[in-house]
């Protein structure tokens, strides 16, 4: 996870106490960092495959959970790695409890290729807000870089 990654999820707990609430972590898997340590509250990790940071296994895009589960949902650094993005965040906004808040990041254009298994996508701060609000969602934020390859970070509720 980059540092960035981290502290945007990290500032907008904060700024909307949502530290001790229960949230999903979609995409939990821990190749190079978690954002567990953000949280206090109940955390369930979800990843396509068994492995450390990883609570449960299933796809993102056919959530085994019940509508408005919870009150937080974070994917971090996943987007880019899911085959059905388009069917997952439905699933993100089905999840969630009204008024809850999803905290997302994925990979922008530019950003190199990379493997964790596979890598399939980029994305622009319009596709995100598109597709997040097509789906639903409030958008508060989604914003990119001014320069180089980094995260798309968006924060939008139910």
């Amino acid at each position: 996870m980059h540092e960035t990654a981290y502290a945007y999820v990290e500032a907008k707990v904060w700024a909307n106490d949502l530290a001790g609430k229960a949230v999903l972590e979609i995409g939990s898997y821990d190749v190079n960092g978690t954002i567990r340590p953000i949280f206090t509250g109940p955390h369930t990790g979800l990843d396509m495959r068994e492995g450390p940071g990883v609570d449960l296994v299933a796809d993102s895009y056919d959530l085994p959970f019940p509508d408005n589960s919870y009150p937080v949902v974070v994917s971090v650094s996943m987007l880019e790695h899911d085959r059905y993005f388009w069917k997952t965040i439905p699933e993100m906004y089905r999840v969630l409890e009204p008024g809850g808040h999803l905290i997302l990041t994925t990979c922008y254009i530019g950003w190199p290729k990379h493997e964790h298994p596979y890598d399939y996508w980029r994305f622009t701060e319009e596709a995100i807000t598109g597709l997040l609000e097509e789906a639903g969602f409030t958008v508060l934020q989604c914003v990119a870089p001014a320069e180089g390859p980094e995260d798309v970070f968006a924060h939008a509720t139910k």
